[in-house]
This record gives structure tokens, sequence and C-alpha cells, in this order.
């Protein structure tokens, strides 16, 4: 698509805008423009988060993020990915239990699961639970850069490529629990 001779190749929006929410515009973009769209906004309820994804949202993250994991972001949307803020994830998920929980659905046997190694692991919690590398890395006492390293064999494991499916497939998969007192 292009608009004033220039081509669009993704959509970033606040939720929350001026005159209305961002909803109308991922419509637009997404069903009319064929344009992927992403939102980045400080508006991390549930409700924001289901209505942007069924309005056709590629993404939700939170505005708390650093300008190294917006643009990964960016990136993994136009790779075809679906960044989600792990804050995000985590209501998601306890929606997605509270419902399960509600319909009295059976769980589905456990097929085998990836091996992550303990930093591995230590590495997605802390991610999960909205750390930044950084504030990982300091938890930690290792470098950013191999906070990054540790994200990249998480993903490669996990066979994702956002924070928020590694967050997602490692609770599905009982390798993470997300204690929200801990």
């Amino acid at each position: 698509f292009q608009l004033h001779g220039k081509a669009i190749g993704l959509l970033l929006t606040d939720w929350q805008l001026g005159d209305g929410d961002g909803e109308e515009l991922i419509r637009i973009c997404r069903a009319e423009l064929g344009i992927p769209a992403m939102v980045i906004t400080v508006f991390g309820d549930v409700t924001s988060v289901l209505r942007a994804i069924e309005a056709g949202a590629d993404g939700y993250l939170l505005k708390s993020g650093t300008d190294y994991e917006m643009l990964s972001a960016i990136s993994t949307v136009l790779d075809g990915g679906a960044p989600i803020s792990a804050a995000v994830a985590v209501h998601l998920l306890q929606r997605i239990r509270k419902s399960k929980t509600n319909t009295g659905t059976q769980d589905v046997p456990s097929v085998p699961r990836p091996q992550l190694s303990e930093r591995e692991i230590e590495v997605l919690t802390d991610l999960a639970r909205g750390l930044s590398y950084k504030e990982v890395a300091r938890r930690l006492a290792i470098s950013h850069y191999t906070v990054g390293d540790h994200v990249k064999a998480i993903y490669r494991k996990l066979e994702v490529k956002s924070r928020g499916e590694a967050v997602f497939e490692a609770v599905q998969g009982g390798l993470i629990t997300l204690d929200p007192e801990t």
C-alpha cells in the first residue's frame, strides 16, 4: 500500500487515540489494505488486548519496553510473528486458564517438552514477569548480550518467534510457572 507515494508495510498505533481507539484503524489496515498492525500502548487490560487482537492486531506491546524490544517486535511482525508483551501474555494466560476451568475442559495429554537449561528457565521466568533484558542481566549478574543469546536459544528450542509465544509455550509445557506472589 502507498500513502503520498511512499510504501507502508506496518501500522504502529496506540490503542487510545484522540478521536477514539485504534480498533477501526486496525480493521481498515488489515481487512482493506492488507497491512499488518501492531499496538504500542499503556493499556494492558484484557479487554483492550482482546479487542485489538479480534480487530486484527498482529502484536500488542506495552510502552514500558526498551527500544531494542520495540525494534525487535517490529521486525517480528514484519517476519510474520505476533509479539506480545510479557505482562499482556500473563493476562491472556490467566484468562485462558479461567475459561478452561469454567468450561470443565479436560487437560490434553502432555507431549515431550523441549529441554531448557536452568539458566534459560531463569531468564524466561524473569522475562515472563515483565523484566527487560537489562533488568534480567543485572539480576543474574550476566551481560544483557548473554541474555539475548539465552533468548535466541529459548526461541529456537521452543520453536517460537516472540516473548509472548515463548511464555505461552513454556507455561503450557510446564517449563515455568507464573506465580504472581514471587
